[in-house]
């Protein structure tokens, strides 16, 4: 088996993301920064991909290239053996002015039977002073869940999002659609001067840190050292003589500061403060459990020397190499056996003793004179000389 401890650095197994095969032959492995590996597959219709939900289209136009999810026509920034963060497209929005409010609802539907919204990396957040939302799934209405943001002063506004100012609240278990709008309750007189609009979303938890009043007002000078960097960030103007709203989506800097005039300029605000808020996709492989999709074998995606694990969180199952092996567990022919002492000066024995390797498995083996297991391990014996005896051999692994 392979392992690492404090007390030896040999190479960690490969994964289907650092593997020598992370994708089909003749497909392309990486779209811009981006590592794609089988079972997606970059093209569709390349047949790069186990099937067609899994298709990833890579649009050569941005520099460097950008991937986008071909079914949901959103961009990828990472994929890992169980997730994937995706661009946050959707924000719910209510701004207050002389006239009605105006608001705009958010929803987001994942096409594919795959992919669920992970409840353990996200959460529903909304944010505004005395603010709620409802939040429901697409397909059913029926809600599952709700949050309420509170405020009646500024200087009562901290950085924790506790429900003074922001709320957060987690959400169900496989999860593939869900739709929110922000709602008011109470007189907002007296918070109309620092909170014109109330905010709510789906994002990755660790992303985002709510910033007290800063993120109620949301001023042009909040974020002027963000738009900087090439990032998409969408912004609105509110003019509070008509009641209306103006929105702009830009990607440079250049061409923000030429948006709007001198005067416009003073009062042009941010609209999203997802700007780096991804949201988290688990993904897994077909739609039954590993007893079910063991039992038809032509579509059981696990290959040679890997484990199916059941996904907890939906439906489908993920497939992982058995402890010893390392590669893509999806990609045929499968995983292959670590050899953990090809480097001589680099295993996981110690220096007197004769490493042994095995399929899926190793052994260190100390010299005639010495007893012990042999390994580096810090929980381990090493090789220790003994008056009489002869040799030993301790097996580590399976």
């Amino acid at each position: 088996m392979a392992a690492t401890t404090s007390n030896s650095s040999y190479t960690a197994p490969t994964t289907m993301l650092t593997a020598p095969n992370t994708t089909k032959p003749g497909c392309q492995c990486k779209c811009g920064n981006l590592t794609v590996p089988y079972p997606f597959g970059i093209g569709p219709g390349s047949h790069c991909s186990m099937i067609d939900w899994y298709d990833i289209n890579c649009n050569t136009s941005f520099d460097p290239p950008k991937a986008f999810l071909s079914n949901e026509g959103i961009e990828i920034f990472e994929i890992t053996e169980t997730q994937m963060r995706v661009e946050n497209i959707n924000l719910s929005y209510t701004c207050y002015g002389p006239q009605r409010p105006v608001n705009e609802a958010a929803q987001f539907r994942l096409s594919s039977p795959s992919y669920t919204f992970s409840a353990d990396a996200n959460r529903f957040t909304v944010i505004g002073c005395n603010n709620y939302t409802f939040f429901r799934e697409l397909d059913t209405d029926n809600m599952i869940g709700g949050c309420i943001a509170l405020c009646s002063k500024e200087k009562d506004l901290s950085t924790s999002c506790s429900g003074l100012g922001c709320c957060q609240t987690s959400l169900p278990k496989g999860l593939k659609s869900f739709s929110l709008i922000v709602e008011a309750f109470y007189n907002r007189t007296n918070v109309s001067d620092f909170d014109e609009c109330g905010y709510a979303f789906l994002g990755e938890k660790d992303t985002w840190n709510f910033r007290g009043a800063a993120d109620l007002k949301a001023k042009a000078s909040d974020f002027k050292e963000k738009i900087k960097k090439n990032v998409p960030v969408v912004f609105f103007f509110f003019d509070h003589q008509n009641g209306k709203i103006y929105f702009r989506k830009e990607t440079k800097a250049e061409n923000r500061e030429n948006a709007k005039t001198n005067k416009e300029k003073k009062e042009y605000q941010r609209y999203s403060p997802l700007q780096n808020v991804p949201i988290v996709i688990e993904w897994t492989v077909g739609t039954e459990n590993c007893n079910q999709s063991q039992l038809n074998s032509s579509g059981y995606a696990c290959q040679q020397n890997t484990k199916c694990v059941d996904f907890d969180g939906g439906t489908g199952y993920r497939c992982q190499c058995l402890l010893g092996y390392e590669g893509n567990p999806y990609l045929s022919p499968g995983c292959t056996d670590i050899d953990e002492c090809a480097d001589p000066n680099n295993n996981p024995c110690v220096k007197a003793a004769t490493c042994h390797n095995a399929p899926g498995n190793y052994s260190c083996i100390c010299p005639i004179g010495q007893l012990g297991d042999g390994m580096k391990t810090n929980y381990s014996s090493g090789c220790i000389p003994m008056n009489s005896g002869s040799q030993s051999a301790t097996k580590f692994g399976l």
